[in-house]
């Protein structure tokens, strides 16, 4: 006799699985269901084909499956005249390096100059 009694133990049997793990394996997809899966995500994204999303910056539209900026006449003439600020800066900037050039030459011949009218100061 045992210390828990006559009966030896022995465990209850676990239950078999139901056989989900083919479900969960994703090289086992079902192909009709991925079929039916992508036409609804087309289906999806069709409806959104004409959204459109406005912004402080401008218009997006959605095409193709990516949001695009719609661009209107007004973006397109500002550029331009910011274009067109920017070649007239940088003309303006050109020219005033060329004159900081042409005076900082100009001060040194001078002070050349008048260092070695030093030099012949002293020499008398």
């Amino acid at each position: 006799m045992g210390i828990f009694g006559t009966n030896p133990f022995q465990p209850k049997r676990v239950p078999e699985r139901r056989k989900k793990a083919e479900s969960l394996n994703e090289l086992s997809v079902n192909e009709p269901d991925t079929r039916a899966e992508f036409e609804r995500d087309k289906h999806e994204a069709s409806q959104l084909k004409g959204a459109k999303l406005r912004t402080n910056s401008g218009e997006l539209v959605f095409l193709n499956g990516a949001w695009k900026k719609v661009s209107h006449g007004e973006d397109e003439k500002e550029c331009a005249k910011i274009e067109e600020e920017n070649a007239e800066l940088e003309e303006k900037n050109n020219l005033l390096k060329l004159q900081i050039e042409t005076l900082l030459d100009l001060v040194t011949e001078h002070s050349a100059s008048v260092q070695t009218l030093e030099k012949e100061l002293a020499n008398m």
